[in-house]
């Protein structure tokens, strides 16, 4: 990924603080673009079928239920529509 080309000012800004004495440089990469932190709070299921618990299908697999429909996974589409924008 080449983030000198990206038009963006923090990008511009952090970039601008570089210089030869610059010893370490952290770069992260966040969820932000499918909602990871909400697909997160989806995902988790505190209750797992170990069966103990009679659980009904969407509680023993809530991300599935939740995000894939007439067979297309949303997180799939989310993360490829992302994906054109890293070069």
């Amino acid at each position: 990924m080449n983030l000198a080309n990206r038009n963006s000012r923090l990008v511009r800004g952090a970039l601008a603080a570089l210089t030869l004495l610059t010893a370490i440089v952290t770069l992260t990469i966040g969820g932000n673009d499918i909602h990871l932190t909400r697909v997160a709070g989806d995902c988790v299921n505190l209750l797992p079928a170990t069966g103990l618990l009679p659980l009904p299908a969407p509680a023993s697999a809530p991300c599935e239920a939740k995000y894939t429909e007439n067979g297309v996974n949303e997180l799939d589409r989310r993360i490829d529509e992302t994906l054109i924008n890293v070069d």
